[in-house]
């Protein structure tokens, strides 16, 4: 997860809103470490970012597929 987000924040104009989303929710101590590990790692080839992000939306769709999750809609601004 932490490639996939390091890689999303590298390309893309507006990296915290997705982080911070991420983060709110989690418990506080575990996003604080996950924004410390994200400052602490070097830059990762583009290639692993965009692997690790499909491994992620993977996992995600499963999740969704097997009723474990549900995702909700984009709410219009």
């Amino acid at each position: 997860m932490l490639k996939a987000l390091q890689h999303y924040q590298a390309k893309t104009s507006t990296p915290a809103e997705v982080t911070d989303y991420f983060a709110s929710n989690l418990p506080k101590r575990m996003a604080e470490q996950l924004f410390e590990d994200l400052s602490a790692q070097d830059a990762i080839p583009v290639e692993d970012g965009e692997k690790a992000q499909a491994e992620a939306i993977n996992v995600i769709q499963s999740l969704v597929d097997s009723g474990e999750i549900a995702l909700a809609a984009a709410s219009d601004p």
